[in-house]
């Protein structure tokens, strides 16, 4: 059963609902890691909050234009990976255009520059066809490149991050490189090139790298637990996503032997993009200060780790914090990492999805939307 951080107020559409506890926050001496940042349940409570309402919510919308001939008009049911997709890569450009260490006030307290970085990054991801990261876009994206998506069918880790790789190729503002490490291997030539760290330096593009692993059968081994704790820890991380069956999650931190998430389970009413502001009644329904925590043992073995480094001095620090925190002196490391590719795997100009190899037995799925059980039986009951 799921437990949860309370904070102060929680604002889903036009209603803000006022929470009770002053200090939701665990009373305990353990830390508490949100995206690389080390904080206190007992000291730093305000700003364990703001760290929380600064990242960006986005849920299950209604009432949306259709998705082309599809007759969707909400994605409630099928849509949670890909807004958990949606929030890693926006919490990638927020902190490329305004820095890990900006935060988010519905006080409208931010200079005319910042705010209309924040918006134009929110733009991206409105519910219209006309947005580059739009639910829309994302979804006919992964029908385009893979037969069995159609729009309505649930993604899983692996196919959220090759579809946000489409994308970002596709939309030629994109300021971030994105790339997918597949086979359990980080191969650090290949990202440097894609990247443009290889040569002139000014002309390399920030990374945002997912790696999808599989970490367990039905289950998640728990000696991988630790590993994934480290990660919390580095600078680079952008978050977890993964989830339970049928379930995607944001995950954003931990604290003691839980992970602590976004849940974007909740529809509210699409938003006018024209209609934006900071600190509107439209942008508070994409923040909240309310985190919910699960057990690492309830986590599904399918996942993927995102990580943003804004240039090659961070990305060659990440590989270090890979090798001596992950890697060396592991008998099971989460996943490996070489200078170049070796022989024994498949070429880079590989197929877009794998899908054979991460083929399982289908099962019954919520409702009668197609199953998706090409990448790895993630949302699945």
């Amino acid at each position: 059963m799921d437990l949860y951080f309370e904070a102060s107020a929680l604002y889903y559409g036009s209603e803000l609902a006022e929470m009770g506890s002053s200090n939701p926050w665990p009373d305990s001496d353990s830390p508490v890691w949100i995206l690389g940042n080390e904080l206190s349940a007992r000291d730093d409570v305000e700003e364990l909050n703001s760290e929380v309402l600064s990242r960006f919510l986005f849920t299950y919308r209604k009432e949306f234009l259709e998705i082309e001939d599809s007759g969707y008009t909400s994605d409630s049911g099928w849509g949670c990976m890909l807004r958990c997709g949606q929030m890693v890569l926006a919490e990638a450009l927020q902190r490329v255009s305004l820095g890990r260490e900006w935060k988010w006030s519905s006080q409208e307290t931010l200079d005319n520059d910042q705010s209309q970085k924040y918006l134009q990054i929110l733009k991206l991801f409105q519910d219209s066809k006309a947005a580059p990261y739009s639910l829309h876009q994302i979804a006919l994206m992964g029908e385009s490149i893979q037969s069995k998506k159609p729009v309505g069918t649930w993604f899983g880790p692996n196919t959220i991050a090759q579809v946000l790789r489409k994308l970002s190729v596709s939309e030629t503002t994109n300021p971030i490189r994105v790339h997918v490490a597949m086979d359990n291997t980080v191969i650090v030539d290949e990202i440097k090139e894609s990247c443009g760290f290889i040569g002139d330096p000014s002309q390399g593009k920030p990374l945002l790298l997912f790696i999808p692993l599989r970490l367990g059968l039905t289950e998640i081994n728990p000696i991988y637990f630790q590993d994934l704790k480290e990660c919390f820890e580095f600078p680079q991380i952008l978050g977890v996503i993964g989830g339970r069956p049928n379930h995607a999650l944001y995950f954003i931190g931990y604290m003691d032997n839980e992970l602590i998430y976004l849940d974007p389970h909740v529809a509210t009413q699409t938003s006018t993009p024209q209609v934006v502001t900071l600190g509107g009644s439209e942008d508070k329904t994409y923040h909240t200060d309310r985190a919910y925590r699960m057990d690492f043992k309830d986590l599904d073995p399918s996942l993927s780790l995102c990580f943003l480094c804004k240039d090659e001095s961070e990305f060659e620090d990440m590989c270090e914090r890979f090798l001596f925190k992950l890697i060396r002196g592991h008998n099971s490391p989460l996943f490996e990492i070489c200078r170049q590719r070796p022989e024994h795997l498949m070429p880079s100009s590989g197929p877009e999805i794998p899908s054979s190899s991460e083929e399982g037995p289908g099962r019954k799925a919520e409702g009668n939307k197609s199953l998706d059980t090409s990448d790895d039986e993630f949302e699945i009951l």
